[in-house]
């Protein structure tokens, strides 16, 4: 299950994702984006994206005939 979790990590913290002013070189949110969708395919196949600024936001909806709860990943 986690055998993976050491690549996908490394791949994670090498997209630079330095925001602020003077740094929009080292501002790669998008190619950061992308990445994510392309590692955690299941994840955004099932979740609703919800923009909040540049944030992203993936909800899972509940299930009320089996009580499941939502699941919110930031």
């Amino acid at each position: 299950m986690f055998e993976d979790a050491g690549r996908i990590l490394s791949g994670m913290v090498k997209i630079p994702t330095v925001s602020g002013a003077g740094n929009e070189k080292d501002y790669h949110i998008g190619e950061y984006r992308e990445y994510l969708k392309k590692e955690f395919k299941g994840i955004f196949t099932l979740a609703e994206e919800i923009q909040v600024g540049e944030a992203r936001l993936l909800r899972i909806a509940g299930s009320k005939a089996d009580g499941a709860a939502p699941v919110l990943f930031i």
